[in-house]
């Protein structure tokens, strides 16, 4: 039986491959999680150590996964990787994903777009220190920073190539606004940073590829701490991408925006946080790292698709004066496909425009073509809000795309409507380093140590390095209000079970599907059956043509989902990405093998970055996190990948023994390749 919602469909998955295994345990780990091969007899309790949590036991039955099986170090090994039978059991995963669905439409308010109140111009050159005159500043990939570019003109005498903003915004019920640093391409007069050809080496820089003719893609980018976000992040994660896209970086709730960075004393180096002078706007709102995150990245989005063609959104100085208005985002970002608009606009009118159900829908389909087209991309921890919001907006879509006609669906998509909000598209997708998962791999021990309280794998130096990983120490925090909330130990389990679901990549993989594709391409399929619909009494050829047409352009509708990850990670645990890859690309098998199709699937390219020979992989230092300049310097390996794609584009062999820089570069270049292709 598969799995069906809207129009969408699954069916289950078999055991996952091998978890990673390296490196000799030692003292010297202390204060990270071990891998696997470091797991030893010693770690294995006795019956006699270990009677187990009867909370722990319950939460495992409600989440639907296996216990750790402690008999011997393979066991061990063996029951982290089995995933929950609600992604693997169909009849399971029918009720899970309906049941989310179902949450998020009553919860859909909260991502309406109030106002965008003003863009305050930050300058960042004047105000930042960027460079003398506004360039970016990037970080090279040796540690030092780049002076000039590859064909040998100096960085101080290149213009900067975007506007760089604070958007401050609102969402329903908010009566303070929201910060999101927003860069727009500005190329009038500007050299670009890649002269000559050439781009700088820094960090994740993908080099532009002119669309000024056609519009900019929005890049919405979800940053990895949560101890504020600063410009600087920005520029030295995008660089010279900022003059090819727009980028939207929510700061996130209750996080501060900083001006800077904050200098640590005892390093000289910068820190990801900001206090005193550097903060430029306190935090608005509650820090929930994966909840109200994620909410907030796709209210940034709704706000840049909702006020589009505004001309009246105030600019101001850093000062706080005024600086004219802000011209209609519209002119400014790359639209979906004006084909599908112009035939879906025509189409409407043929069915009896907006006065009727079908000339509505039709009209609908029209007006979603000018959303603009849109990339979600996150690192870290917010590698794991982008993929939770692209799943999100797959809810919503599950919703809003169901030809179902059943009184519930029905009231669903009124909720929606009524609620203002819209169908949340995806184009491209990039994760680097997510925790993706706490339901198996790795995680499964940190999630049964923060449910019973104690662990016989991780000592008190390692649960205490735990809060150090962003959104860990709320996450416990959670549990742990949970677990002394005076309910029963069922209530307390059953409460458990569907916060860390609702937080889990892997549980929302059909809904991720359902928000990640090839948009033209899926509206043009849309319209093409309106298409033959209408032409079905009247030419029965013509629309058989139009159905044929509607299932290939749908069938090759794909979207694009690359996921980078350090084999060495001692942050976020390879075996994060390798569960969340091997689960996707037996999703989009699955979704590209159903007939009839529904969705197009994903291109999926998830790959290991394995660190230099100079940085040692003894578990002494940060080796192989995205942060780290040994994961920007590292290449990947063959090992740790897997794929799924008929597409020669995404094939490992393209992208293995290339850098980070590198692989984004030309994953990203196909990617948008395909977004452009005619969407028929």
């Amino acid at each position: 039986m598969a799995l069906k919602f809207g129009r969408m469909t699954l069916i289950p998955i078999g055991i996952l491959a091998s978890l990673p295994s390296c490196g000799e345990k030692t003292e010297k780990n202390e204060g990270f999680i071990p891998k696997l091969s470091e797991i030893t007899k010693e770690d294995v309790l006795t019956d006699e150590q270990n009677a187990g949590s009867s909370l722990w036991a319950k939460v495992v039955d409600s989440l639907g996964i296996t216990d750790i099986d402690r008999t011997s170090v393979a066991s061990v090994t063996a029951s982290l990787k089995v995933p929950s039978t609600k992604i693997t059991d169909s009849t399971k995963a029918t009720a899970w994903a309906a049941a989310k669905a179902g949450k998020v439409v009553a919860d859909a308010s909260s991502q309406k777009c109030s106002s965008i109140d003003a863009f305050v111009d930050l300058a960042p050159g004047t105000n930042y220190s960027i460079s003398g005159n506004g360039a970016f500043k990037l970080a090279g990939t040796d540690g030092k920073t780049p002076t000039k570019l590859l064909d040998g003109t100096p960085l101080s005498a290149v213009p900067a190539t975007a506007k760089v903003y604070l958007m401050k915004y609102k969402l329903q019920g908010d009566t303070a606004s929201r910060n999101a640093i927003v860069t727009i391409p500005d190329l009038t007069g500007a050299q670009l940073l890649t002269a000559g050809g050439s781009t700088v080496q820094g960090a994740l820089t993908v080099a532009p590829d002119s669309t000024s003719g056609h519009g900019y893609p929005v890049v919405f980018y979800a940053h990895a701490g949560a101890t504020g976000l600063a410009y600087e992040e920005i520029a030295q994660t995008f660089g010279d991408m900022q003059s090819s896209h727009i980028i939207v970086a929510p700061v996130f709730p209750g996080e501060p925006f900083c001006v800077t960075y904050d200098t640590d004393a005892t390093t000289g180096s910068k820190i990801p946080t900001c206090t005193g002078t550097n903060i430029g706007a306190a935090g608005v709102g509650t820090s929930d790292p994966y909840t109200n995150d994620v909410v907030d990245l796709m209210g940034a989005y709704e706000c840049i698709k909702a006020k589009s063609a505004a001309t009246d959104i105030p600019v101001l100085t850093a000062a706080g004066a005024s600086a004219g208005t802000l011209p209609a985002l519209s002119t400014k970002f790359a639209k979906i496909s004006a084909d599908v608009y112009a035939a879906a606009g025509t189409l409407s009118t043929q069915l009896g425009g907006t006065g009727t159900a079908n000339g509505l829908k039709a009209a609908k389909v029209a007006g979603m073509a000018t959303y603009p087209v849109s990339y979600a991309v996150g690192l870290g921890r917010g590698a794991a809000v982008a993929n939770l919001a692209v799943a999100r907006g797959g809810a919503i879509n599950s919703v809003m795309f169901s030809t179902a006609t059943d009184e519930t669906t029905v009231a669903a998509q009124t909720a929606l409507t009524t609620a203002g909000v819209t169908p949340g598209m995806f184009s491209c997708s990039i994760a680097a380093a997510p925790q993706s998962t706490f339901t198996a791999g790795l995680n499964k021990i940190i999630l049964n140590y923060w449910v019973s309280g104690g662990s016989d794998f991780l000592n008190s130096s390692k649960q205490a390095a735990l809060a150090r990983i962003p959104g860990f120490a709320n996450i416990k925090s959670k549990i742990d209000a949970i677990k002394g909330n005076g309910s029963t130990e069922d209530e307390q389990a059953a409460a458990i079970a569907a916060y860390i679901e609702s937080i889990d990549t892997t549980y929302h993989m059909g809904l991720i599907h359902g928000g990640l594709a090839n948009w033209g391409k899926v509206l043009r399929s849309n319209t093409k059956l309106f298409e033959a619909g209408y032409k079905q009494a009247s030419d029965p050829t013509g629309a058989a043509a139009a159905s044929t047409s509607a299932t290939a352009t749908l069938a090759a509708a794909q979207g694009s989902g690359l996921i980078l990850h350090g084999t060495s990670d001692i942050v976020s645990s390879v075996s994060n990405s390798q569960l969340f890859s091997a689960i996707a690309v037996q999703t989009s098998t699955a979704l590209e093998a159903a007939s009839p199709r529904v969705v197009g699937g994903v291109n999926w390219l998830s790959l290991g970055i394995a660190p230099p020979a100079e940085y040692p992989v003894d578990g002494t230092l940060d080796v192989g996190h995205v942060s780290n300049a040994s994961f920007l310097k590292g290449k990947a390996v063959d090992a740790t990948t897997s794929t799924m794609t008929s597409d020669s584009s995404y094939t490992i062999s393209n992208y293995v023994d290339k850098t980070p820089v590198e692989i984004i570069t030309a994953w990203l270049a196909s990617c948008e390749a395909t977004v452009n292709a005619a969407a028929n």
